[in-house]
């Protein structure tokens, strides 16, 4: 979903919406190395990784360790991340237990990483329960059941733009949101 996201980039300016149709996340990683030796003044990366992995025979915890490697580039590069959790397309129920399960760890993963941080470096969107709270309506996707539609593409973009206002620190110090779901803080320090 994210090669079809056309307008991240106008919601989130300096940020870099990486992804492939298709692609797992060791191949998001591999063409994100290549990126970045040639791109310079990316301060965000946008990330949806991991439902093309778990559609295949990898688990949530090898799918977790292949975005952990996706994080620590970013991170050599001061690149933050947010990331746009799995979405439970009508499509793919039979995996519906493997994406909340990565989610799970990528929770986990925003929890640990925003202590001890002024900014926290990794920011998730759980669009997984947020779809889900919204009823997950055949309107959010494609006529394939797999990929957003224009309305579903909305929440993201609305999401997005959310989590990036709330999740920096303002003037007076106060660090943002590193979990958020749907338009609400579900964990900050």
């Amino acid at each position: 979903d994210v090669d079809y996201w056309s307008d991240s980039r106008q919601t989130l300016p300096g940020s870099f919406n990486y992804g492939i149709a298709g692609y797992t996340c060791n191949q998001v990683l591999q063409d994100f190395k290549s990126l970045v030796e040639t791109t310079t003044n990316i301060s965000w990366m946008i990330l949806v990784c991991g439902e093309n992995d778990l559609s295949g025979s990898a688990g949530a915890n090898k799918v977790f360790r292949r975005f952990k490697e996706i994080y620590r580039e970013a991170r050599r590069n001061d690149i933050r991340i947010i990331m746009m959790g799995t979405k439970p397309e009508p499509d793919t129920t039979y995996l519906h237990k493997k994406y909340r399960k990565y989610d799970r760890k990528l929770k986990r993963w925003a929890r640990k990483k925003a202590k001890n941080t002024d900014q926290p470096p990794f920011i998730f969107v759980d669009s997984y329960k947020a779809f889900k709270e919204l009823g997950n309506p055949d309107s959010l996707y494609a006529d394939d059941e797999l990929h957003l539609s224009a309305e579903g593409y909305s929440y993201w973009n609305g999401w997005l733009q959310n989590a990036y206002n709330y999740g920096v620190c303002n003037e007076e110090g106060s660090c943002g949101c590193y979990y958020w779901q749907d338009y609400e803080c579900i964990g900050n320090w």
